[in-house]
């Protein structure tokens, strides 16, 4: 089974993929990174650009934040208000389609989500305009290792729709990698500063974990800055 949209994908696995997400890895590695990069957070307005299950938005809220997430799978947005126990302002929207007033906020975030759309400079541009000069932008996708590890033949070097298969859930998947360099030309070309980049692994006071996932990285974590 394979599916063409995000919201139909999620629409569909929302249910198993809360259930998943208690054995996924996330929670210890990527979650934790955005935390670190984006340090004190009281009173900053963030947007949670595909908000999911809505753990970034419960701990930003923790962290004194004034949240609004966005997710295009209405059933993953009910999962993400209960999360959020009502703290917050959620909508059913894509990144792509979303429409905010320019500097709204002081925060977007966008964890692991973005690799969903071929649109990239459209998202980009959105994200500029939505920002305060100076705000801050931080995203991750999935490491070039992860997708090696999936598809051994993949060619790295270039933009690609790539499809893959998860057991876990029992049907195929797609993203659309981009290089690196494909992303250092988009923070030039819409105005932001590269600060600092997170390569994610499981920390070692975790036990129980494949080897391969203390050293191989999963994730990378970016934080950008609107000049």
């Amino acid at each position: 089974m394979s599916f063409r949209s995000p919201r139909a994908l999620y629409n569909t696995i929302y249910k198993q993929y809360h259930e998943n997400r208690v054995h996924a890895s996330n929670d210890i590695t990527e979650l934790p990174a955005v935390l670190k990069l984006l340090g004190d957070i009281r009173g900053k307005r963030v947007l949670d650009l595909g908000c999911g299950l809505g753990k970034h938005s419960k701990a930003f809220s923790k962290r004194g934040a004034i949240v609004t997430g966005i997710d295009v799978s209405e059933n993953m947005l009910d999962i993400c208000k209960k999360t959020c126990c009502t703290k917050g302002t959620f909508i059913r929207s894509s990144y792509e389609e979303v429409n905010f007033p320019a500097e709204s906020f002081d925060i977007v975030n966008a964890s692991l989500s973005i690799h969903y759309s071929n649109k990239l400079d459209k998202v980009f541009n959105n994200i500029n305009k939505w920002l305060v000069p100076g705000g801050i932008f931080t995203f991750s996708v999935a490491h070039p290792l992860w997708y090696y590890s999936r598809i051994p033949e993949m060619e790295f070097t270039k933009p690609k729709k790539v499809w893959f298969y998860m057991t876990s859930y029992k049907l195929e998947l797609y993203n659309y990698y981009k290089p690196l360099s494909y992303y250092i030309d988009l923070f030039n070309s819409h105005n932001f500063k590269f600060v600092k980049l997170i390569e994610t692994v499981v920390p070692r006071r975790y036990k129980g974990w494949s080897e391969d996932r203390y050293r191989v990285p999963g994730s990378m974590v970016f934080k950008l800055e609107k000049i």
